[in-house]
């Protein structure tokens, strides 16, 4: 990819590091000097950027939490901890991750944040995941699990930036949910602005020395 600086030509090389973010190095054609890079995004998604053309709601879907409510298949703290857990939603992916640091919660992180028993905390996730309201999946041995939040009930954003994401409540879960949310996959080039725009970092930000 080419792009201009000043009128100069220059390289832009991407490079996914193991988290899944990426390294974008710009490099003068001409000179081969590096004139700008920077580390962009966390994972697959991000947190809302800083400025968005609409209010940062999470939706609730109601015919789908209305079924939840009538049909009486969450106990009480398993509807506390579900409202809690809101506040973990990632920006335009299912999975819980921390409100400051961007990062995906193990079960411990939500207990201290929300101020719970690691225990309750834990058994109730357990019980959420078993009816198909949270997904749990494992991180590798000797890590915590990943948690994901069922985008049929709530969501925090508007398109998906991962499909697969969609997927995993919508394939032998637990949840049969009353309607089935119909989610668009976020073009990569909008998304890779907005991810922009939430690291603060330019295309030709100088190298830090």
């Amino acid at each position: 990819m080419t792009l201009e600086d000043n009128e100069r030509p220059t390289k832009m090389i991407e490079t996914v590091l193991a988290d899944g973010r990426v390294r974008r190095t710009f490099i003068d054609l001409e000179t081969g000097e590096v004139v700008g890079n920077g580390i962009h995004g966390y994972r697959a998604t991000t947190k809302p950027p800083g400025k968005v053309d609409q209010p940062p709601f999470a939706k609730l879907w109601m015919p789908n939490l209305l079924k939840l409510i009538r049909d009486k298949e969450l106990k009480q703290g398993e509807k506390a901890l579900l409202f809690d857990l809101l506040v973990f939603l990632d920006w335009q992916s299912t999975m819980l991750v921390h409100p400051e640091s961007g990062h995906a919660v193990s079960s411990r992180e939500i207990a201290d944040y929300i101020g719970l028993s690691s225990s309750f905390v834990s058994d109730t996730l357990t019980a959420l995941h078993d009816k198909g309201i949270i997904g749990k999946f494992s991180a590798g041995k000797g890590r915590p699990f990943k948690y994901h939040f069922n985008c049929n009930i709530a969501f925090f954003g508007k398109n998906l930036n991962d499909p697969r994401d969609y997927e995993r409540f919508n394939t032998d879960c637990a949840f049969t949910p009353k309607i089935r949310i119909d989610y668009k996959k976020e073009d990569r080039a909008i998304h890779m602005i907005r991810r922009d725009l939430n690291t603060g970092v330019t295309p030709m930000s100088r190298k830090k020395e």
